[in-house]
């Protein structure tokens, strides 16, 4: 059984391979690409749990990917880790300002990808519950707000809403 979708973003053929190879045997669907438009495609047709995301990319900067898939309300939900040889703080915080949730300097330990893969996998899954439980309180306010302002009887508007109108 899959844990969650990745969808992989580095350029680099040798730690791309070596780092999909990781995430496949720890469990997990792995779909790499090795530019932001790429990205840009696939993200807007598959769902994806996580995202691995290089910084530095052929056709366009990480950051860039990244603040786009945050402002659409399609992918704003994916869970992003930025993975950069870049690691002065400075570079950390542009990263996590363009909307990343997390960032971990290359070269990485395996164990702390797979850490910071599941831990994005709990963020997402309470945001998910979260959202679920919104929708459940909209929709049961909206049937209240119905049911103060109907005669249960004829289903007509009451005189409380009458008044509210007036």
């Amino acid at each position: 059984m899959v844990k969650a979708n990745i969808l992989f973003v580095e350029d680099s053929k040798t730690q791309g391979a070596k780092t999909k190879d990781f995430l496949e045997k720890s469990g997990y669907a792995v779909t790499w690409v090795m530019d932001g438009m790429s990205v840009f495609r696939l993200a807007k047709t598959r769902p994806f749990d996580v995202m691995l995301l290089d910084r530095v990319l052929p056709d366009m900067d990480g950051n860039t990917v990244c603040r786009w898939l945050k402002q659409n309300e399609d992918t704003k939900g994916i869970q992003i880790i930025m993975l950069t040889a870049m690691g002065a703080t400075t570079e950390k915080v542009e990263g996590l300002e363009a909307g990343a949730d997390d960032y971990l300097p290359k070269p990485y330990d395996e164990a702390e990808l797979n850490a910071r893969v599941y831990a994005a996998l709990r963020t997402k899954a309470l945001r998910d519950e979260l959202s679920k439980a919104n929708r459940e309180l909209k929709e049961l306010l909206a049937k209240v707000e119905a049911l103060s302002a109907t005669d249960p009887l004829t289903g007509l508007f009451n005189r409380r809403r009458f008044t509210e109108v007036l």
